[in-house]
């Protein structure tokens, strides 16, 4: 019988949480079912979006004590308001302020604006609803544990939840497992992946500037790799930031990229926040890229003895991670009397 179980009621669909289910299973192995609901004798794992005000009162009210896992960077505002700090969005606690204040406006005329801004204005308020939320399941705070997808929201959720023991908090490492060993040659595709807002368009058209090569602009998305733009093989997928103060790079797209047994560029000085970012290129300029280009075969192999090295680090993370849930204090899933 299965041990663990991922509750996935709070998300209208799977298309958001596959990549942190995926990593789930590499923890956990085959021994985790998912659901709606939380199921009893079970440790229920429940992922990060409280939108739904009933269904993070289902979380809170439960007879059931849930694992959190944290998708979020998050910051403190007025007042020791927790924001979820969405890009572009920096933690001065007047731009938090004049964000709730736009919120309170847009909720009532909403319906009045044109559609396009209609749109726009719904999102906003689908994000201050995931703030709500996640104020309440912080100020609960009573979890099995805490799992976060890179080590500053694990640093963050420490100092926001001082209630729950410092031994229950982690961050996933997902394992690369995907080390292909066949040449690379320089007609490999160049892609940039991932939502295009004004900024990153901004610096792709920079990039093919100076570049002689275009850079196709695939998504990934659920049935993409039938799309002719999406090369089927290995490729080269470029990384750019969602705004130029936006410091942290992206876990999940780095490994949704190498697992596939590609490669990922970033661009600008080294990151070093999270271990998975030195299986990346790192290229100082655009102009810095057709150099590389030039010596890829070298650069590939060091990529990939980095990535033998970090699937070591992630293997020992991740065991520590299950050893944590195979000694928890309880019945499977079931709050202590």
């Amino acid at each position: 019988m299965a041990k663990f179980h991922l509750v996935t009621g709070n998300h209208k669909s799977s298309i958001g949480i596959e990549d942190i289910h995926l990593m789930l299973l590499d923890v956990l192995g085959d021994d985790l079912t998912t659901g709606t609901f939380a199921e009893k004798s079970k440790i229920n794992f429940v992922i990060e979006d409280f939108a739904s005000q009933d269904f993070a009162s289902y979380i809170l009210d439960s007879e059931f004590k849930f694992c959190l896992v944290l998708t979020e960077f998050m910051n403190l505002g007025y007042f020791g308001k927790i924001f979820i700090n969405k890009f572009g969005i920096k933690s001065n606690p007047i731009v938090l302020f004049s964000k709730d204040l736009v919120f309170a406006t847009v909720r009532n005329l909403k319906d009045f604006l044109p559609f396009r801004l209609k749109l726009k204005c719904e999102e906003f308020i689908y994000w201050n609803k995931r703030e709500m939320g996640l104020r309440r399941m912080l100020r609960h705070g009573d979890f099995n544990g805490v799992f976060c997808l890179h080590p500053a929201i694990e640093q963050q959720a420490r100092e926001y939840m001082p209630k729950l023991s410092p031994d229950s908090f982690f961050t996933l490492f997902p394992r690369l497992n995907n080390i292909q060993r066949e040449e690379v040659n320089l007609d490999i595709p160049i892609v940039s992946f991932g939502s295009k807002n004004k900024y990153r368009k901004r610096e792709i058209s920079k990039f093919n500037n100076v570049f002689p090569s275009k850079v196709l602009q695939p998504k990934f998305e659920k049935g993409s790799s039938g799309n002719d733009s999406v090369p089927m093989g290995k490729f080269i997928d470029l990384y750019f930031r969602n705004s130029k103060s936006w410091k942290y790079l992206s876990p999940v797209r780095f490994w949704r990229t190498l697992r596939k047994g590609s490669f990922i560029v970033y661009f600008g000085e080294e990151v070093s926040d999270h271990p998975i970012n030195k299986c990346a290129i790192r290229v100082n300029t655009y102009k810095d890229f057709a150099t590389s280009i030039e010596s890829l075969s070298v650069v590939v192999e060091e990529i990939r003895k980095k990535i033998e090295i970090y699937d070591d680090i992630a293997k020992e993370n991740n065991d520590r991670c299950l050893i944590f849930l195979n000694n928890l204090d309880l019945c499977p899933g079931v709050k202590n009397d």
